[in-house]
């Protein structure tokens, strides 16, 4: 019997906190109808939870200190709250192929479980029906190359790929490179390193790994490397090191789409006297 995720986990922080509930005060509590009550102490018995009844008349319920388990108390706002909830369903789509994806499920779960019980305008659960992020990669990942990898980076240890270059058609063995860090990319999950053979920063898509050594060696990544900055100049997939002065001139008709979207982080929209724009 798996306790209802929301209300029930509220339910058992009033006990673990060690209220002493009769069936009314756990409904003004939680708001909630009398035979959703009952039903939730009756789903927390058969779930395992030992509660205790101190009277008959009106039913009161606890647990025994003992049977408490002791924990940080975490009280967040309600806007608080809203903001992770929505953070973290956004982040399921980009962490979905990866086997971070059911971390961060599982994580967010104990998160709600552990919180107070204040009563919130929203359910967490239900986010699913009121946003929808853009799907991201449909290419799921070995779950354990996939940590391996993130292993090797956290390490500054040196890995070999056997990679597929899509672009180039080609296959190259044993490269050997050192990783920086991952990037997703326009839905595509990306690997960032100093490539030993061309001697030179290279992305890789992990989609084209078939196959990750680690090796015996080690390096040092750069003390002023940050992706951030690495990918700050993009223009979507486009990198270069030298860096250009783009102007682009807008037809009036045209002004609207740069006015709601921002192409780039250094987009500048200057307006003209005959309706178009200047886009720099």
């Amino acid at each position: 019997m798996n306790i209802p995720q929301s209300s029930g986990s509220r339910l058992l922080s009033l006990l673990r906190r060690g209220e002493q509930l009769s069936y009314e005060e756990a409904r003004q509590q939680l708001g909630l109808s009398m035979r959703h009550i009952q039903r939730l102490f009756k789903d927390l018995a058969e779930y395992g939870v030992p509660l205790r009844q101190k009277s008959k008349k009106p039913v009161v319920w606890y647990l025994a200190e003992a049977d408490r388990e002791i924990g940080v108390q975490l009280h967040l706002s309600e806007q608080e709250l809203f903001a992770l909830s929505v953070a973290a369903e956004a982040a399921r789509v980009t962490l979905a192929p990866t086997p971070l994806g059911s971390h961060l499920n599982a994580g967010f779960k104990k998160l709600l479980d552990e919180l107070p019980t204040e009563i919130f305008s929203f359910e967490p659960e239900e986010l699913t029906t009121h946003w929808h992020f853009s799907e991201g990669s449909s290419v799921a990942f070995d779950a354990d190359m996939f940590l391996r990898l993130t292993e090797a980076i956290n390490n500054c240890q040196r890995v070999e790929l056997d990679y597929y270059t899509a672009s180039k058609n080609q296959w190259s063995y044993n490269r050997p490179v050192e990783p920086y860090g991952l990037a997703v990319l326009r839905g595509s999950w990306i690997l960032v390193g100093y490539c030993r053979t061309k001697r030179a920063m290279r992305e890789f898509s992990l989609a084209g790994i078939a196959k990750l050594t680690e090796t015996d060696k080690y390096f040092v990544r750069p003390d002023d490397f940050q992706l951030c900055t690495y990918f700050g100049n993009r223009f979507g997939a486009v990198g270069d090191k030298d860096t250009y002065t783009v102007r682009l001139l807008i037809e009036h008709d045209k002004v609207v789409f740069f006015e709601r979207k921002q192409y780039h982080h250094t987009q500048h929209l200057e307006k003209l006297n005959d309706g178009r724009a200047m886009v720099c």
